[in-house]
């Protein structure tokens, strides 16, 4: 249509011809017509400037604004100016907020009072406080719209005391807030919970007749219901002569803050009934409240109806909804929304992103959180703080450490929030000297002062890794009063290393703060029965009796096929029981012969060995677990939820399961997330050995740490406690890491490593250094030696064999294999030439079973055979390789010296 236009055409003509394509919304065509005219005038591009702010394209107008400065072709007045600021604080971009407020003062408009307005409200959508206030203090007058940009302006960015003060600045000035100022200042006594200083400006609203201000009056609701003054919120709502949408919705999120979700439900049900016209706030508003107060259900049938009465969620629907998925563990809903985010386009908004972060992390998919981070063009602080927190709540503190030094590296300031990831993160990993290092830096480095959150975080990774009279002097030198948290931390670790002295100075505290906590009360009562102080222990039982506290019992759920299953402790409830219970039963016999042992420790109960072990077979995890191997398919991860802590032997059992059944298991608890999968493809990782000992009785005589860690001090605990061993091999496990023990004649045989290893790879390992000790210090040689004095001489052969399990851990894993299957054949045979004798059968048969026996164990010897052949050739062939290569430097070392470089021609 204007693909050409006359040369003759006045810039006025064109100038009304543009102004009437905008006022009739013809953005394209305008824009069309601009480019056409050889030399718009000021006026042209103040209008196209605004058209496109208005019509929700700001970064155009921004453009559009930046093509005006390069042309240099007319200096920009304060319209074009004033235009370009609510551009820019429509699309809240800082660096270009700066460039218009230059121009401003370049031009010489910083003293205009529209212009400063627009620059205050500018930085005030950009939350850079310090900008609006330089353009308030440089502002000559001052009127009541700048005031009320002003104190917006520290609303939004959190600062609600200066905004209180600026307010009272404001009357000192003689200036009389309005309406508008009343309702921007009232979110600030909002959040402080001021309820004085929000009464005051009450009374003002009354004295002023604002009362008749809807946008005042719900504030007000607002304001009441944030200071738990839910019935004078409802007053105010009834004595509004007209109530509007945004005054229902206030008032439902009142009843919501205030607890009070089956009112807030009902006057929801009201609006509807009145044939309110429902808004995108009214249905954010109720999604979101059913969702804080744990209504998660309802909160996903509310966002299916309201798509049904031509809704689309938006941003902030889906950020309310998402979490809901999270309470709920309900991947498959969260995949369902997440279809929908990208089906519309929201992935585009740094909240929703972020929200989907954390879900897929709550569900137990990390690698999806990831995958979702690593896509984001724009991460905030709370986009890294999420990740960071996702990683450590999975057990992955390494990661989360990298991604601090990435968040450093881009710019992005840490906060407060930062800190309690990270700390958690190391503790969860045992990275204690990692942790303290962050903990330290806090303060130093980072300008955030230690609050009780990172100091009991602090408390909870000392405590983990031993040093428990360290983490009590931390509890000691806090500069608030210690956490619940902080106490039951240290007490929970007094349970692990046995310091009964050290738990009832815990626990006398914990027990002050939270007399009504039952968990207290049976680690505490745990502790004594460790102890065998069984007097204390009925003790600290009966105080509970008498306080009428019961302890919650312990359930785990899984999802299969949109259906939750939930398992007690010995529950039989479930349709497919017998199947269970026998299921269960096989898997014991095949974990056993993989290195898995019960650990009795765990069952509290006066009871033989046979007893503690049909004990601990009834734990719901198990039994969960167990149930997702009899329904989900091998692709597909089994995902366990428990409301109390995994124990440690359900934590073994499960990762001997995943292993035989080659299948990754994912554990949840009432702390973290547990990973279950097998991870031996082809070499072993050169870290996964941790720590290595042999000890005599309770004193470590040779040891080899791998890694850094203060495991010495800690298995020296672990010994006190293991001078009877009821088995010869036996396992524990030590947060993400696996503990096996050999003992034999007296002395014990220790490793610890990476929980993913398997035990019979480090059983196989313990045997090695066990057959090289006995050959240098057997026949009492070592008997008379001190604590570490073989340290110097025998740990660097404990070096040899990690070095040399690492390097063959396939051959010794296929040969452990093998093994474990010829025993479990020659069990089975034995017991089948048992009950032959007892039925008194020909011995005939007895004799063909001895000879399939005899054939086993020749095969079982020309496997082993082979497989050390195999070793000795691979072996063999890289030192040949290494050979060859040290000929050929030696013939190159030759060659160079007689013919003084390459080139022999002379």
């Amino acid at each position: 249509m204007f693909s050409r236009l006359p040369t003759n055409v006045s810039p006025h003509f064109s100038h009304k011809l543009l102004k009437s394509l905008l006022n009739s919304g013809d953005l394209a065509g305008a824009r069309h017509l601009f480019d056409k005219i050889p030399a718009p005038n000021l006026h042209s591009w103040t209008n196209l400037i605004s058209a496109y702010t208005k019509q929700g394209f700001p970064n155009e107008a921004i453009k559009l604004y930046y093509l005006l400065r390069e042309k240099n072709i007319q200096v920009p007045d304060r319209v074009v100016l004033i235009s370009a600021a609510k551009a820019c604080a429509a699309c809240a971009d800082l660096s270009k907020a700066e460039d218009i407020h230059e121009d401003a003062v370049r031009f010489g408009l910083q003293s205009d009072l529209l212009l400063g307005n627009a620059l205050i409200d500018m930085y005030g959508k950009c939350r850079f406080y310090e900008g609006a206030r330089r353009v308030f203090d440089g502002l000559p007058v001052k009127d009541v719209i700048s005031w009320t940009t002003l104190l917006s302006c520290y609303v939004n960015c959190g600062l609600h005391r200066e905004a209180l003060l600026a307010f009272s600045e404001m009357g000192l000035n003689g200036l009389r807030p309005n309406a508008v100022t009343v309702s921007s200042i009232l979110p600030a006594s909002s959040d402080l919970k001021c309820l004085d200083s929000g009464r005051q400006i009450h009374g003002y609203v009354v004295k002023n007749g604002f009362g008749d201000n809807a946008f005042v009056t719900s504030a007000l609701v607002d304001m009441y219901a944030s200071c738990s003054c839910l019935k004078q919120a409802q007053l105010v709502f009834d004595s509004m002569p007209v109530r509007d949408i945004v005054s229902w919705n206030v008032i439902v999120s009142a009843h919501f803050i205030n607890g009070e979700s089956e009112m807030a439900l009902a006057l929801f049900g009201r609006m509807r009934t009145q044939g309110l016209p429902l808004n995108y706030d009214s249905w954010n508003t109720v999604i979101g409240g059913c969702m804080q107060s744990g209504h998660n259900t309802q909160a996903l049938e509310l966002l299916v109806e309201m798509q049904k009465s031509g809704f689309k969620p938006n941003h902030i629907t889906i950020t309310s909804a998402l979490p809901v998925c999270s309470n709920l563990e309900s991947l498959r809903k969260g995949k369902e929304i997440h279809g929908y985010i990208i089906r519309n386009m929201l992935f585009d908004d740094v909240t929703t992103t972020t929200a989907l972060i954390y879900m897929y992390a709550k569900c137990g998919d990390l690698e999806l959180s990831h995958w979702i981070f690593n896509r984001m063009p724009r991460k905030d602080t709370i986009a890294w703080n999420t990740m960071i927190i996702a990683c450590s709540m999975h057990g992955n503190g390494e990661e989360a450490l990298l991604l601090f030094k990435n968040m450093i590296k881009y710019g992005i300031r840490p906060n407060s929030v930062t800190f309690t990831g990270l700390l958690c993160g190391c503790s969860h990993s045992r990275l204690v000297d990692e942790g303290l290092q962050i903990f330290h830096s806090m303060s130093t480095d980072h300008y955030v002062e230690p609050d009780a959150d990172h100091y009991s975080n602090l408390i909870d990774m000392l405590s983990r890794a031993g040093r428990l009279e360290e983490a009590y002097g931390y509890i000691q030198k806090m500069p608030m009063e210690p956490t619940a948290a902080a106490w039951g931390a240290l007490l929970g670790a007094c349970r692990v290393y046995k310091n009964v002295e050290l738990a009832r100075i815990a626990a006398k505290h914990l027990l002050e703060i939270e007399p009504d906590n039952a968990g207290n009360y049976v680690l505490l009562s745990n502790i004594f029965v460790s102890a065998k102080l069984w007097g204390e222990a009925s003790q600290a039982r009966k105080l509970m009796e008498d306080k009428g506290i019961s302890k919650a019992p312990g359930c785990s759920w899984i999802q299969v096929r949109n259906r939750v299953y939930t398992f007690a402790v010995g529950d039989k409830r479930n349709e497919k029981s017998d199947m269970i219970y026998k299921f269960l039963s096989e898997i014991n016999d095949k974990i056993r012969l993989a290195g898995y042992l019960p650990n009795t420790d765990f069952v509290l109960q006066d009871l033989d060995q046979e007893e503690k072990e049909e004990v601990l077979c009834n734990h719901s995890e198990k039994l969960a677990v167990v149930f997702g191997l009899l329904n989900l398919t091998g692709e597909s991860s089994i995902r366990v939820f428990k409301n109390l802590r995994i124990c440690g032997d359900c934590h073994n059992f499960i990762k001997h399961t995943a292993k035989v059944f080659n299948r990754q298991i994912i554990v949840r608890d009432s702390m973290r997330f547990h990973h279950f999968k097998e991870v031996l493809r082809g070499k072993m990782s050169r870290d996964w050995f941790v720590y290595s000992f042999v000890a005599q009785g309770a004193v470590i005589l040779a040891e080899h740490t791998a890694q850094s860690s203060n495991l010495s001090g800690v298995a020296a605990q672990w010994l006190k406690t293991l001078n009877r061993p009821a088995h010869r091999k036996f396992t524990m496990n030590y947060d993400r890491h696996i503990v096996n023990f050999l003992a034999d004649d007296g002395y014990f045989y220790g490793v610890v490593a990476k929980e993913s290893v398997g035990s019979q790879i480090l059983f196989a390992f313990l045997e090695r250094v066990k057959g090289d000790f006995k050959k240098r210090y057997g026949h009492g040689k070592g008997d008379t030696a001190t604590e570490k004095s073989l340290s110097k001489s025998f740990g660097p052969v404990i070096k040899e064999h990690m070095q040399y399990v690492v390097n063959h851990a396939q051959e010794i894993d296929q040969l452990a294999n093998v093994k474990a299957q010829a025993s479990e054949v020659q069990v089975i045979i034995l017991d089948n030439i048992k009950k032959v004798l007892e039925r008194g059968e020909q011995l005939n048969s007895v004799e063909d079973k001895a000879k399939e026996l005899h054939e086993l164990s020749v095969e079982y010897r020309e496997t082993a055979r082979e497989v050390r052949r195999k070793m000795w050739y691979q072996n063999m062939k890289i030192k040949l390789v290494i050979l060859g290569i040290l000929l050929l430097i030696l013939a190159l070392i030759l060659w160079t010296s007689i013919c003084h470089g390459f080139n022999c021609s002379n």
